[in-house]
């Protein structure tokens, strides 16, 4: 977390981080001016308080850059392309290695939520892999404004109840669960259609290839993996793999892998002695289980019983 109330503190921070040159147009008093950042190595969240008319130039940052305005007038551009985001608004930029971005504000709070492109490409399951350029999304405005609650929701759970939380940040399988729950709320809230002529992989990995690619998530229960790692490991797309998945299993990859985490959990929770600090909650995140409640519900749906009860037995 980084946090400060000093204008020149933060726009040095924002300069080393961003490579973002910012202008105030007013005197910013020390008390009024906010900044916290909320870092998670592939993603990042910075919260913003600014009283007064500021403006900025971005160098190209080759990431997925969305934008909430809480209060203010906010206007962000890339070339060309320029939006105006009122309160309760977001939008999604994507900024390629030649596309720097510039802005303007006038007393504004905003939250700016900065994704890697790899884990957008990863949560769209491979939709943009085989696309040439950089990143190009068909809007830049969410597709509906359920979808846009949901994804401000999944920012601020992400950032309050993780990010917020020493023990959760440090375990690898949360964080990298964390990174995808960002990534898949991107991906459902902005639409992903790829540009004309995008290629469609709907080959079906035969049984064996299938076979190989549970065989290797099931050796790899504890390893930071998503669909794109499991699919190389196979040597088929992330769409053929997808595909396999439903036809012949009729589940996701990504749901067997948390299935297989589940029950290592499971098999944890009933060797744990909670005599000697085994809880719940640290072997829920021990296999990358971000939300306790959830947990727990997957968890009696599997095996017919609560996770505590299981710890006590």
């Amino acid at each position: 977390m980084f946090a400060t109330t000093d204008a020149e503190t933060a726009w040095a921070f924002l300069d080393a981080t961003y490579g973002a040159r910012l202008g105030i147009n007013t005197t910013v008093a020390t008390t009024d001016f906010r900044h916290a950042r909320s870092d998670g190595g592939t993603f990042s969240v910075d919260d913003y308080q600014v009283p007064a008319d500021w403006r900025f130039d971005s160098d190209p940052l080759n990431a997925l850059v969305l934008v909430q305005a809480t209060r203010g007038r906010i206007e962000v551009g890339c070339g060309d392309d320029h939006q105006y985001l009122a309160p309760g608004d977001v939008v999604v930029r994507t900024h390629g290695p030649d596309l720097p971005c510039s802005g303007r504000a006038h007393d504004t709070e905003l939250r700016i939520v900065t994704l890697s492109e790899r884990s957008f490409v990863e949560a769209t399951g491979g939709v943009y892999d085989e696309l040439d350029g950089p990143l190009r999304l068909p809007s830049r405005e969410p597709r509906s404004r359920a979808l846009a609650q949901a994804w401000k929701r999944t920012v601020t759970y992400l950032t309050d109840d993780v990010l917020a939380n020493p023990e959760a940040r440090a375990e690898p399988l949360v964080m990298s669960n964390a990174e995808r729950m960002l990534a898949a709320a991107t991906a459902a809230a902005f639409p992903r259609t790829a540009a004309p002529g995008e290629p469609s992989d709907r080959s079906d990995a035969t049984p064996p290839l299938l076979r190989r690619a549970v065989a290797y998530i099931e050796s790899h229960p504890d390893a930071d993996i998503g669909v794109a790692d499991i699919a190389a490991a196979v040597h088929v797309s992330p769409r053929a793999l997808q595909y396999a998945f439903r036809r012949h299993l009729d589940t996701t990859p990504v749901a067997y892998l948390r299935q297989v985490r589940l029950d290592h959990a499971h098999q944890d929770l009933r060797r744990a002695d909670p005599s000697d600090g085994d809880t719940v909650a640290s072997i829920a995140l021990r296999w990358g289980f971000l939300h306790q409640g959830r947990f727990a519900r997957l968890y009696r749906d599997a095996y017919g019983t609560s996770p505590g009860h299981t710890l006590r037995q």
